[in-house]
């Protein structure tokens, strides 16, 4: 495969990627998905209120994988195991980061990319998340942010996807923060393919 190839192919892969994990209504879904339990529910809130000082990365840039993997054990119908996974995988993130250096809306290009302001970050879509629904803050940021999908392994894609899935079983103060802490981790990890 020639240099270009190559580069068209990983452009072509990272477009497919991020349609499939942050646009699910655009894929087949099932008919009539299983609606979430009180257990389910229960074990995600639990999960993400237990996550909630945490940061999304640690030990030399690793991403912290807690909600996405509580999220993964919800859908996989395993409540039970939730919490228990989430104290044992804790004790190794490092603390929540606080944002220092506000991002104004008209100028949020300028912050894309810089790892160092992902508390800012987490701010910014906090206040988008608390002023608009969650459906229209992903609308408008999932194709701004798209151009960066491989950011951070494509991790940043992939906890936004979880929240989504999270969201769309049942909307609450918790799954909406967790929102704003993909889509923060995938604007502050922003990379874009050469």
């Amino acid at each position: 495969m020639g240099r270009h190839s190559r580069r068209r192919f990983l452009r072509d892969a990272a477009t497919a990627a991020s349609v499939a994990a942050v646009a699910p209504g655009i894929l087949a879904r099932p008919a009539s998905p299983k609606p979430e339990t009180p257990r389910q529910a229960e074990a995600i809130e639990a999960a993400l209120e237990r996550l909630s000082k945490t940061g999304p990365e640690y030990h030399g840039r690793l991403a912290n994988h807690g909600p996405m993997a509580a999220e993964a054990l919800v859908v996989m119908d395993r409540p039970d195991a939730v919490v228990p996974w989430v104290d044992f995988y804790r004790p190794r993130l490092h603390d929540h980061p606080s944002g220092s250096r506000p991002i104004v809306p008209a100028a949020w290009r300028e912050a894309l990319g810089q790892g160092d302001r992902v508390g800012d970050w987490i701010v910014f879509f906090d206040r988008r998340l608390d002023e608009q629904p969650w459906k229209t803050v992903l609308v408008e940021w999932v194709p701004r942010l798209s151009p960066g999908i491989i950011a951070a392994a494509f991790h940043g894609v992939i906890r936004t996807a979880h929240a989504v899935r999270s969201l769309d079983a049942r909307e609450t103060a918790a799954r909406r923060r967790e929102l704003a802490e993909g889509l923060a981790y995938w604007a502050a990890t922003y990379n874009t393919l050469p």
